[in-house]
């Protein structure tokens, strides 16, 4: 199946899940999987939040950022990935000087 996120529209998110700024998502859903295109802008945060039920994978593509998993601090850069399993809490922060672009996948 093809997803072209050059057809979804953008929805921005003023301090999603409590997070500083504005995050901005092309969101793809089937109910069972949310798989989304995001950025941040410097100093934007998605906020601390819980995966109950299910997991996520998030890929960066462009810029850099701290991911806090179960209190543990985390760098990434351009083709690094991270990943927060079910029942683990995170927050990716955009501590960098350029715009963060990245994909996560929610299953």
């Amino acid at each position: 199946m093809l997803i072209d996120f050059n057809n979804i529209c953008e929805k921005i998110f003023n301090n999603y899940r409590n997070g500083q700024k504005d995050t901005t998502l092309k969101i793809f859903s089937d109910n069972q999987v949310r798989i989304m295109l995001g950025k941040l802008e410097s100093g934007a945060s998605i906020g601390l939040h819980t995966h109950e039920d299910n997991s996520e994978v998030v890929f960066i593509l462009q810029g850099q950022c701290i991911e806090f998993i179960n209190g543990i601090e985390e760098h990434l850069k351009l083709g690094m990935c991270h990943y927060c399993p079910k029942g683990s809490s995170h927050t990716l922060i955009n501590d960098g000087d350029d715009e963060l672009i990245f994909y996560a996948m929610v299953y």
